[in-house]
This record gives structure tokens, C-alpha cells and sequence, in this order.
């Protein structure tokens, strides 16, 4: 095998979007740009899935501290106010 043989086979990495490819075969960067613009586009997904499921457990919050009825998190048994609360009998711990 000679060295020419060898390089021609030899695999490189985009540093771009990460496809091995070897010297013969060449590299199409109008793939590659499509292929970040993927990317970019499923990432700004999760981001928007993300802020979505922000704002309504932000909104869910802002019900339990209005006194809408809903699940609150207790806290630390030693706290005063989780005392007082499980003395009258309440499960759920008024923010």
C-alpha cells in the first residue's frame, strides 16, 4: 500500500457538523450548512418546549401563592409554620 493510497482512504472530520468523509470522497458544504441549519432549528424546538413548560409551571406557582387550591410543597418539618398547620389539621402548608 502505498502512502498516496493510504491518504486518499484515510477519513477526516468536518469540524462543522461532525460527518467523517475521505479525501476522494470530498466534503459538500451546502450540506453542511443545511445540516447546522437542522440543528439550529431543533434546538430553538426544545428551547420554545422549554420556556413553555417554564411559564406554566411559573403560572402554576403564581395560583398556589394567590390561595388557589393545588399542591404546595412543605417545608422543612422543623419550620414554625408546618407545625401550626399540621396542629389544625391542614395537610397542605399555606404559602
Amino acid at each position: 500500500m502505498s502512502n498516496d493510497t493510504f491518504n486518499r482512504n484515510r477519513k477526516f472530520l468536518c469540524s462543522l457538523c461532525g460527518v467523517s468523509y475521505t479525501q476522494d470522497e470530498g466534503h459538500d458544504y451546502r450540506q453542511c450548512v443545511t445540516r447546522l441549519e437542522d440543528r439550529i432549528a431543533n434546538s430553538k424546538e426544545i428551547i420554545e418546549r422549554s420556556e413553555y413548560s417554564l411559564i406554566k409551571a411559573l403560572e402554576h406557582l403564581e395560583k398556589q401563592k394567590n390561595g388557589i387550591k393545588g399542591f404546595a410543597f412543605p417545608p422543612d418539618i422543623s419550620t414554625r409554620g408546618w407545625r401550626k398547620a399540621q396542629a389544625r389539621g391542614n395537610d397542605s402548608y399555606p404559602l
